[in-house]
């Protein structure tokens, strides 16, 4: 909760988002539960996220930072 202070609901809209989304990266493996963020995410404006989970990659409009790269951004600004 303190790096991520506010928690968005899951909303219709956005479970209706994820099923129209599961038709074009479902056969590339992104799994549902990554495409109810990355619908919660669009619906919220949000295009950037972190997370190891390389599915993010493949989904358009979507940016993905990998959590090793901030610390690694840290350990250089030191």
């Amino acid at each position: 909760m303190a790096i991520i202070p506010l928690i968005l609901p899951v909303t219709v809209e956005d479970i209706a988002l994820t099923v129209e989304m599961a038709a074009s990266y479902g056969p590339k493996g992104v799994k549902a539960r990554d495409l109810i963020h990355a619908a919660v995410m669009r619906n919220n404006g949000i295009d950037t996220i972190v997370s190891a989970d390389t599915h993010f990659d493949s989904i358009d409009g979507i940016d993905r930072i990998s959590p090793q790269s901030l610390f690694t951004d840290l350990s250089k600004a030191r």
